[in-house]
């Protein structure tokens, strides 16, 4: 029995990860489009680039992992993500190399560009990390999820995979548990019962005036 409820809970939480990996997907889908800040987790967080200025590096709609680094942290070589003072993208993260650095100066632009990017390179203070590597599979489904069709499709497969797969099993357990939980009052009003019979007799009390029990009466016999 412990075998098989161990063999469900293992089921079940397998398929609550599945659906959390998921919805955290899609939370950190949105939440890389409206955040003005990058959210690190260990240090390290994910990034959307959606132009071709870093191709063929990082070609445009992909997504990077990103390791949190201040501006004493990077050398000339590294990618770079930093808060630009662009007009055109300002507020924004900019991903671009670091061609030459001087004390407080860095000077950065994109591999595909053909002109670094002058007044606009990174300051000291909007450095906010490095580059590491290119996500493929997240790539892949945020290209998916760009799409108005491809969020849609992937938001319905995760609500039918929670309906038809995680919440049947919730539901189980929660019966089992109730089950579990008024068989253990049951047997407690049982105990109950029974301490009380026991402490009557041993006071003296006449069997008549004893609370009902499923007990066989001692009087009389059957």
């Amino acid at each position: 029995m412990k075998k098989e409820i161990a063999a469900k809970a293992l089921k079940l939480g397998l398929k609550i990860l599945f659906g959390l990996f998921v919805f955290a997907f899609l939370a950190l889908f949105v939440a890389s489009k409206v955040t003005t800040s990058p959210i690190f987790l260990f240090n390290k967080t994910t990034m959307w680039v959606m132009t071709q200025s870093m191709d063929p590096t990082i070609p445009p709609r992909t997504y990077i992992l990103v390791e949190k680094a201040t501006a004493d942290d990077v050398e000339v070589g590294d990618v770079i993500v930093f808060r630009s003072t662009d007009p055109r993208i300002k507020g924004n993260f900019n991903t671009h190399r670091i061609i030459a650095k001087s004390g407080n100066t860095i000077v950065t632009k994109g591999d595909n560009n053909d002109q670094d990017d002058g007044i606009y390179s990174a300051k000291p203070e909007d450095v906010v990390g490095r580059y590491v590597k290119k996500l493929g599979f997240l790539t892949f489904l945020g290209r998916v999820v760009m799409t108005p069709i491809g969020f849609a499709v992937l938001l319905i497969l995760f609500i039918i995979t929670m309906s038809f797969s995680v919440f049947p099993d919730v539901k189980e357990a929660i019966a089992v548990k109730t089950e579990e939980d008024e068989k253990k009052k049951s047997d407690e009003i049982r105990r109950l019962i029974d301490e009380e019979v026991q402490r009557l007799k041993e006071s003296g009390a006449g069997l008549e005036d004893l609370p009902p029990t499923d007990k066989k009466s001692e009087k009389g016999g059957e």
